[in-house]
């Protein structure tokens, strides 16, 4: 599946996805959209795809696992660090830090992996 379509595509595909959840939750769906849900937290997953798409592509290995295993991890240290050292975990706060972490990677991770695969 990551082979089909060139990895630039797969960028492409994920700004322009990115762009218009942005726009419908910005301008049409105001109402109906769910608060708790950012249009890039469903980019993320887009995001992926160009992240497995390019890595394979490029150098022949998925850097996805690697990444999930790590962003599980993430999640492992910030439930532990405010359960025991906060002394107040809440779903919300956890999830919401959680998420917006793995937005921040996966993001950097896209545009780190489309420069190497420009330049080199």
């Amino acid at each position: 599946m990551a082979t089909i379509v060139a990895w630039p595509i797969t960028i492409v595909i994920t700004l322009v996805l990115w762009g218009v959840l942005w726009g419908s939750k910005r301008f049409f769906l105001q109402s109906s959209w769910p608060k708790w849900v950012e249009p890039v937290d469903i980019a993320t997953v887009v995001a992926w795809w160009s992240i497995q798409s390019i890595s394979y592509q490029n150098w022949g290995h998925s850097f996805l696992l690697p990444l999930l295993l790590m962003l599980v991890l993430w999640g492992i240290a910030i439930a532990l660090y405010q359960t025991f050292l906060g002394q107040n975990f809440t779903l919300q706060r956890f999830g919401r830090q959680w998420f917006r972490i793995m937005n921040i990677t996966t993001m950097s991770l896209v545009v780190i992996l489309a420069l190497l695969s420009w330049l080199l």
